[in-house]
């Protein structure tokens, strides 16, 4: 009997694994949604995500509702999109509505040019 528990133990968490695993990117294509693509397992995509962080972080306090729903994936996360929302590197910002990008901003970029865009695409 001792063995049950574990054996249903071992079957909650392959499953729950396998269910977070197969996912679907759940949008909302009525409202603008946030999506930060970022590769933090390599040091050097931490100094090229830097800028991306404090842009974040700046947006946020202007758009708060805007990014509570903002969704932060690994590139492993979301291969199968990547042709979709034609980006091919890491860090990417995107803001998406009605399945179309209204923003998208790739690569080193600065503060300035990551907020700017953003922060246009959110006002209207």
């Amino acid at each position: 009997m001792k063995v049950l528990p574990i054996i249903l133990m071992a079957l909650f968490l392959s499953t729950s694994c396998a269910n977070n695993e197969d996912a679907p990117l759940d949008l909302d294509s009525s409202m603008k949604q946030i999506i930060f693509l970022s590769d933090e397992t390599e040091s050097v995509n931490l100094q090229t995500e830097a800028p991306y962080y404090n842009a974040i972080i700046e947006l946020r306090q202007q758009f708060p509702n805007e990014f509570k729903n903002m969704k932060t994936l690994s590139p492993n996360k979301v291969e199968d999109y990547f042709d979709s929302i034609e980006i091919k590197e890491c860090p990417a910002l995107l803001v998406i509505q009605n399945d179309k990008v209204l923003v998208k901003i790739v690569g080193e970029s600065s503060k300035e040019e990551i907020i700017q865009p953003v922060e246009a695409a959110l006002t209207n």
